[in-house]
């Protein structure tokens, strides 16, 4: 049976590519972050290319060697860096001297490290008297700092070896892999029980509570052993992508090279099979949760609404709860937590345990194991008790009643989408994401001293450029470093000199530019500056919102389609040439509404709130007034560009719609159909915020 269900799996050709899809796109997205991107603006690490150099060229130095050669010349970058103040290839050289000082140093003052760790712990123990603490709350921390100075004591043998840490350090907790593994896990379960009971194939393979708990369990254990799979894969491509770019660790090296505080007595080769244990046990954690969810729920809607809110409540638990408020205890059980493998192998922690300090370690290895088996045992006890229910051969739904009372083809598609498939339960569900989502993300500028005197200064210039606005300039211009240039003035009456210094010089570029382009109006109208997209802040805003919004529609616009392969409609449908005319004109029509709907609940509130707090003084001024504008043509107004935008946004849908209904209509399968969507629309919006 096992060899059953693994053959169907890679047998579709769905989920083939989408397998290939996940590990080219992991692969990619590796070399992009560490070789081809270069983020704007102040960067925390020093390219690939002067890290490689420095570390070959120190690779034939002991430790010492390297640590007072790395030493001197940080002290003479030091004593010249006021004169090469701006060089960027002086500040990806100092950051690169950094970054490799700190690898050196770890393993040259490894002792010190230790000492450091158990003197601290011993000084914090010899407080407890002085604190009023609760009797379980004192024997956990006695615990705790007891355990720690043990554990630390017994490492003062390890001599660690300097090297090189990035490639190690860009595999470990990778967000991404994560993501790659858990979409694959996902289409599979998916695939072996959501589809196939869609498809109603399950109804003849088991029909006795017996033969469905041993077929469940079957079913179960495919994912399982394609988490081993993936995980093997994922590492491995980690491993020779990484590889390429930075020197890789050798195997063979204490793992306190790397990290110092980490309490296990293994290499780097050790390290890594441990860590990929972990990872393992935790993606048969989401492999269960997944399988319980599909196989107590039928609907895609559902499934769609339960992994979005138990994923975000799950995150919400790990990030929202502080770790000394009385809800931690539900942090340390999230599953998010249980999954960071890389931290707990890292450093020793504890988890409070009635009083008691547990190796966190352990204890995540436990719960992790805990948990999967319960969601696996209640999900295959949900699959063994639950009945399999032909759709066509109900003949008393109340779907197959109004399909006889439909005259209007356009209204029955109507029905079908909105009430058959819980459309206007999901439009709901949007409205509320929507409107908390935008609620808490439209924020205004102005908040710093110099934002407050622009605004100022701009009050009695906004409106039509003239060659005035350059002498009310330099009238306060002259009035402000007089003022300043007085022996009493004092530091915070000097601050905001300087603040108005500078609104004045924002206001003079402004100026300037405003002079080379013919009927232009000085404006100062933060909506307007939102709305066209001349905030970067906002800019990661929107494609938030845009992710949020491809996500909904997309979800809508597949059932939409979906729904007459489900019902077996789609034989019966349309015969002839103009049947099809009108059954397509319906589900665009649909798919336009739709569209609408989803459009007015993501973006309209944020043009009403934007322009009822700013005003729409001068909004049919020429586009170009804005200086982030340059480039677009004369004839278009303030307020037409931000038309256009709305327009935009609204075509996007309907590509998307289009988009959705092919492959739907291609895969007939409205949940494999739903993730090869978002996959196409959201990856890319994705790699777009997070870089």
């Amino acid at each position: 049976m096992v060899k059953n269900e693994w053959i169907k799996l890679f047998r579709n050709r769905v989920f083939l590519v989408c397998f290939a899809a996940m590990f080219v796109f992991y692969g990619f997205y590796l070399y992009w972050s560490l070789v081809l991107y270069h983020p704007p603006g102040l960067v925390e690490r020093a390219p690939a290319s002067d890290y490689n150099e420095l570390v070959e060229e120190l690779s034939s130095l002991t430790d010492e060697e390297k640590l007072a050669l790395l030493t001197k010349r940080r002290g003479q970058m030091e004593e010249m860096g006021s004169a090469m103040f701006g060089s960027v290839q002086f500040s990806m050289t100092e950051l690169a001297y950094e970054e490799v000082w700190d690898e050196v140093n770890r393993a040259v003052h490894y002792q010190d490290i230790l000492a450091a760790i158990i003197k601290n712990a011993k000084k914090q123990e010899s407080r407890l008297d002085r604190g009023n603490y609760g009797a379980l709350e004192r024997r956990y921390l006695e615990s705790r700092l007891e355990k720690t100075q043990e554990v630390y004591q017994r490492l003062t043998d390890i001599k660690p070896e300097s090297c090189s840490a990035r490639g190690l350090l860009t595999l470990v907790d990778n967000p991404v892999t994560d993501f790659c593994c858990l979409f694959i896990v996902l289409l599979a379960v998916f695939q072996i029980l959501t589809v196939e009971r869609q498809k109603e194939h399950i109804i003849l393979s088991k029909t006795t509570v017996r033969g469905k708990r041993a077929h469940g369990i079957v079913k179960a254990l495919v994912p399982g052993l394609l988490c081993i799979l993936v995980t093997l894969l994922l590492l491995l491509e980690g491993i020779l992508v990484v590889g390429s770019i930075y020197p890789f660790p050798s195997p063979g090296i204490p793992i306190q090279s790397i990290y110092s505080y980490c309490t296990l007595r293994i290499n780097v080769g050790e390290f890594l099979c441990l860590y990929t244990l972990l990872k393992i046990l935790f993606y048969f954690l989401c492999t269960a949760m997944l399988y319980f969810v599909c196989c107590l729920l039928r609907k895609v809607i559902p499934i769609f609404l339960v992994i979005l809110a138990g994923g975000g409540l799950l995150i919400f638990v790990y990030m929202g709860i502080p770790e000394t408020s009385y809800l931690a205890p539900m942090r340390a059980v999230s599953p998010v937590a249980l999954g960071q493998a890389g931290s707990l192998l890292e450093r020793y922690q504890c988890v409070n345990i009635f009083g008691f300090a547990v190796n966190k370690l352990l204890f995540a290895v436990v719960m992790l194991c805990v948990w999967t088996l319960l969601f696996l045992a209640a999900a295959v006890k949900v699959y063994t008790v639950s009945e399999e229910k032909n759709i066509l051969a109900d003949r008393h739904s109340v779907f197959a009643k109004k399909k006889r009372w439909g005259v209007s083809l356009t209204a029955h598609e109507c029905y079908k989408a909105f009430i058959s498939q819980k459309l206007v339960l999901l439009l709901i569900v949007a409205a509320v994401v929507s409107g908390s989502y935008l609620k808490t993300t439209i924020v205004t500028s102005g908040g710093t001293l110099t934002d407050h005197f622009h605004f100022v200064y701009s009050y009695y210039i906004t409106g039509e450029y003239t060659d005035e606005i350059w002498e009310y300039i330099r009238q306060n211009q002259e009035e402000v470093i007089a003022n300043a240039s007085r022996p009493d003035v004092k530091e915070g009456e000097r601050l905001a000199y300087d603040a108005m210094l500078e609104a004045l010089s924002q206001v003079s570029e402004y100026a300037a530019y405003l002079s080379e382009h013919e009927n232009s109006y000085y404006i100062d109208n933060d909506a307007y500056i939102m709305l066209t997209g001349g905030d970067e802040n906002v800019k990661r805003k929107n494609v938030m919102t845009s992710m949020l919004m491809y996500a909904f529609a997309i979800v809508c616009f597949v059932l939409t389609m979906s729904v007459d392969y489900q019902c077996g409609e789609n034989r019966l449908i349309h015969s002839t040439r103009k049947g099809r005319w009108y059954y397509a004109k319906a589900k665009v029509l649909i798919g336009m509404l739709i569209s609408l709907i989803l459009l007015i609940l993501f973006w309209v509130p944020t043009l009403y709130r934007l322009l009822s707090v700013n005003g729409v003084d001068y909004i049919s001024a020429p586009a170009y007034s804005l200086m982030h504008l340059d480039g677009v043509w004369g004839g278009i107004s303030i307020a037409a560009y931000i038309g256009l935008g709305y327009v935009a946004r609204y075509l996007s849908l309907l590509v998307l719609m289009a988009f959705s209904y092919l492959v739907e209509r291609k895969v007939k399968d409205s949940i494999v159909a739903i993730i090869c969507v978002c996959a196409v629309v959201e990856i890319p919006l994705a790699i777009m915020l997070i870089s």
